[in-house]
């Protein structure tokens, strides 16, 4: 994918474990983004230094330069670049000293789900961007400032008019900076309300599951049977809460005894709803 022509968003993913590395990668490719990849820290640099990249997620733990070699060097390089740490569930204090070395927000592993993978680098994008903005606005602002200074030193008679327009400039100024404090807040709430829905919806559909799961287990016939001569168990493990799976067995007359197994294609709800019907 060409970046230019498509522009989007570059992120840079830093992890030596290729399993990871490319799960990430998949993630960031489905959201959108223009991804390059490295297979740990000496790669990782090597390409901060020849190639501008938006974002940066990286490992923590990584042979010879690790992520915090990673987030150092883009604190004191390129501070405006967003840096990810990305940690194991059980490093949680690896991730609050990453925090403290300048890395924006963390990423805890394994990943789940696609959705707060995606809020964490949206709002570290649109942080960034607001940063930027800031940065540029007060850039130009001082450059106002610079020449109109320089128009007073030659324009004596004009000093008290130039001496007010640059008040009102430095007025402005703190002006965009209060607003842009208060988009930051607002939007940081707007995430905040977003992460917790998210986690709400979560925990209604784990919830959704395990009723689906005690439903379809109560249809299933007991664990140990007979019939006659014939003694029939059955252990049923599916591969996610809720299972296409299905089996059954029980006598039809008093010489037939019918046994069947089902297996719906794919997991899931959908699956499962298959076999109730069945």
């Amino acid at each position: 994918m060409n970046k230019q022509s498509q522009n989007l968003d570059t992120i840079l993913v830093i992890d030596d474990a290729s399993l990871v590395r490319k799960t990430i990668v998949g993630l960031c490719n489905r959201l959108g983004y223009f991804t390059l990849d490295a297979d740990g820290g000496v790669t990782g640099l090597n390409v901060l230094k020849n190639q501008l990249v938006d974002i940066v997620l990286v490992d923590l733990n990584m042979p010879i330069i690790d992520g915090y070699e990673i987030i150092r060097y883009m604190h004191e390089n390129q501070p405006e670049v967003p840096v990810i740490a990305i940690s194991g569930e059980s490093d949680v204090h690896r991730v609050v000293d990453a925090i403290r070395a300048g890395a924006w927000d963390y990423i805890l592993k394994p990943i789940y789900g696609i959705d707060m993978f995606s809020l964490v680098i949206t709002r570290a994008l649109e942080r960034a961007n607001l940063l930027r903005e800031n940065r540029l606005y007060k850039e130009t602002l001082e450059v106002r400032i610079e020449e109109r200074t320089k128009e007073l030193e030659i324009t004596n008679d004009q000093l008290q008019d130039e001496v007010v327009i640059r008040k009102e400039a430095e007025e402005a100024v703190l002006e965009l900076n209060r607003d842009l404090e208060k988009r930051v807040f607002e939007r940081t709430r707007e995430l905040q309300h977003a992460y917790d829905n998210l986690n709400d919806a979560h925990k209604k559909m784990k919830d959704d599951e395990e009723a689906g799961k005690h439903m379809q287990f109560q249809l299933l016939p007991p664990e140990l049977e007979k019939f006659g001569k014939y003694e029939f168990s059955r252990i049923l493990l599916p591969s996610t809460i809720l299972s296409g799976d299905f089996l059954d067995y029980f006598p039809l007359g008093e010489d037939s005894i019918i046994c069947y197994m089902a297996d719906i294609s794919g997991h899931g709800v959908s699956s499962a709803l298959v076999t109730v019907i069945l």
